[in-house]
């Protein structure tokens, strides 16, 4: 092993990889065809975002070392960063085969089930990995994970506080205490581990995000929204969007039956209100009290650029949605009440927009979200000034005849019954009605799956946004 790759592997410890990939690319000079530097440039590649060059450089690795556990294993990490989790599976797989006692290996396989909500199989990998080398901090954090996504918290917080006993100066284990004490809804200790998490590793995102959370559950409704979003991880992700589609189904349900339910009828509004509620403390809790963080002294600094931008997207929502409450008191028009209401309702998609990776995602995101504004605001104009004032001109002129019918004689009330409306004016205004319906639609079906964008979309992971400065 070069001085080069000795000294790529000292930085990359020490959480600098631009610096490391330096080093990595002097030892590959030397020796071009070295799988182990190429796996090892594959993941410093991954950890600076750029997948390409990470895919390429640890592909090449296997081709030079199909038979290097390592590689496979390089393969396997870089993968599972960019949410390929089938595919990481199969290379760790393959890793493990190649050398069934390297307990890293199961590390990451773990880590792979634990992504893909697969708790029976992390708590056996982590098992398997601790059984090889006791003294793994990372398989007792793997450990502790599974255990408490499956109910066995006592098991969890035992496997957690030995390894804390074992190694009081390691991130990761801080990180996963301080969610597990939140969970608990231990705000306070939760802070002040993860507090310690970024002291002993400043890059620590789980630990960032854990500091925001806390200082968001300080408030009551956020609490239990977080309760909620607890509760809801202990599912897999099918399960979820199931729980979320069978709500709005049933909820759909009822508001067309509500008629044929009788005296239950009474029932159905209050239900109606509560799931839009749910709606929106469920995709806008996380923007809202980032907002509210905003206007805090210590919060504030805690926000990354990203999460400042979804703050931003959500003000801006609110303060359309503020124009509209302020218009309807002027004219008294129920029309910007609906107004209101969407602009609300469409903070899902303008916030959704920060939670997509950059490039085409976000920037489907974000034509999506113009796209429903424009809905909303043609639907608005289409019924304030053209659907509302033709019908109004209509009926004005039915009752006019009504009233010429009433005072006419027989001849006069035989014209009078032949005299029709405009045929263009009607034309119109079923036109008008027709479109303001079909964009209707497009707003309630586009916001509804905006909410599962970010579970269909790349997540966002690029730490380019991330500027926290936290004394």
């Amino acid at each position: 092993m070069s001085e080069f790759f000795q000294r790529a592997q000292l930085l990359w410890s020490q959480s600098r990889p631009d610096e490391a990939l330096a080093e990595i690319g002097r030892h590959l000079v030397e020796e071009p065809h070295d799988p182990a530097a190429l796996a090892v440039r594959g993941q410093l590649l991954a950890a600076l975002d750029q997948k390409e060059e990470a895919l390429a450089s640890v592909r090449e690795a296997l081709t030079y070392g199909p038979e290097l556990g390592y590689a496979h294993y390089a393969y396997a990490r870089i993968l599972l960063k960019f949410e390929q989790k089938k595919t990481a599976l199969a290379a760790i797989q393959e890793a493990i085969r190649i050398d069934p006692e390297e307990p890293t290996f199961y590390c990451t396989q773990a880590l792979v089930y634990l992504q893909m909500s697969d708790w029976a199989k992390t708590l056996q990998a982590a098992e398997t990995a601790l059984e090889l080398d006791p003294e793994s901090e990372e398989a007792l954090n793997l450990q502790s994970l599974a255990l408490r996504r499956m109910g066995r918290r006592h098991e969890s917080s035992e496997a957690l506080q030995a390894a804390l006993n074992r190694n009081p100066e390691d991130a990761f284990t801080h990180t996963n205490r301080g969610w597990q004490l939140l969970e608990q809804g231990n705000s306070q200790q939760a802070l002040n581990h993860f507090r310690e998490a970024l002291r002993l590793d400043p890059d620590m995102d789980p630990a960032r995000n854990g500091i925001i959370e806390s200082l968001k559950s300080r408030h009551i409704v956020y609490r239990q929204v977080l309760k909620y979003f607890f509760w809801m991880s202990n599912f897999s992700p099918r399960t979820q969007m199931l729980v979320v589609l069978g709500a709005w189904f049933v909820v759909n349900l009822l508001s067309r039956v509500r008629e044929s339910l009788g005296p239950a009828e009474v029932l159905v509004t209050p239900m109606l209100y509560l799931y839009l509620a749910f709606v929106l403390l469920s995709w806008l809790s996380d923007p809202f009290f980032n907002l509210i963080l905003r206007l805090d002294s210590y919060g504030r600094l805690a926000l990354d650029r990203r999460q400042k931008k979804q703050a931003n997207a959500l003000a801006v929502c609110l303060a359309v949605a503020a124009a509209f409450l302020v218009s309807y008191f002027i004219v008294s028009n129920e029309n910007l009440l609906v107004g209101a209401l969407w602009s609300v309702l469409l903070a899902i998609p303008a916030t959704n927009i920060y939670e997509v990776r950059k490039g085409r995602p976000r920037l489907t995101m974000t034509v999506v979200t113009i796209a429903l504004s424009a809905a909303l605001l043609t639907h608005v104009y289409l019924y304030m000034f053209k659907i509302d004032p033709q019908t109004e001109q209509i009926n004005a002129y039915r009752r006019e005849i009504a009233t010429k019918y009433e005072q006419t004689d027989l001849a006069g009330k035989v014209k009078l019954l032949q005299e029709k409306f405009t045929v263009p004016a009607l034309t119109s205004l079923e036109n008008s009605v027709s479109l303001a319906n079909r964009l209707f639609r497009f707003l309630q079906f586009g916001v509804l799956a905006a909410c599962f964008a970010p579970a269909v979309l790349p997540s966002e992971n690029d730490r380019n946004e991330v500027d926290v400065k936290l004394k």
